[in-house]
């Protein structure tokens, strides 16, 4: 597991200079949102998704079906959204219709994946402070063994 996690976190290294886009880099940005999963008190697991977030949507959607129900059950979110999340969520298929939020509230996780949303549209703030990704070995880890 830890070959995994040191894997991870080496592709953050490389990648620590990508701009993610909102005026913080991609790492910023996880590292942002794990904090506030943290002050959340979020369980281990979900703090490590926050660690893969970015990685994990590119790949399953992840968070993507939570910002398009959330804007399809909270009509005051979209107001909230970035100009960045806006034009993604015109590209991710606008929000959810009725049965799509129903067939999203079906999944184990869909109240995990709105929280990891929320922390993602926080994770946004230039400068703020932040653990390193060291700091979050240890949720990753749970994750792992999870």
């Amino acid at each position: 597991m830890a070959d995994i996690i040191d894997h991870i976190f080496d592709i953050w290294r490389r990648q620590s200079h990508l701009d993610y886009g909102e005026s913080v880099t991609t790492v910023e940005h996880m590292l942002q949102c794990a904090v506030f999963a943290e002050r959340d008190d979020a369980e281990d697991t979900l703090v490590a998704a926050t660690v893969l977030h970015d990685i994990g949507h590119r790949l399953h959607g992840l968070h993507v079906p939570a910002k398009r129900c959330l804007c399809a059950v909270e009509p005051s979110y979209f107001d909230t959204l970035s100009p960045s999340s806006v034009q993604s969520l015109a590209l991710q298929g606008g929000p959810l219709t009725d049965d799509d939020v129903a067939a999203f509230e079906q999944h184990d996780h869909w109240e995990d994946a709105v929280r990891l949303r929320r922390y993602d549209d926080m994770g946004k703030i230039p400068g703020i402070a932040t653990p390193d990704l060291e700091h979050y070995r240890s949720p990753m880890m749970a994750g792992l063994r999870a």
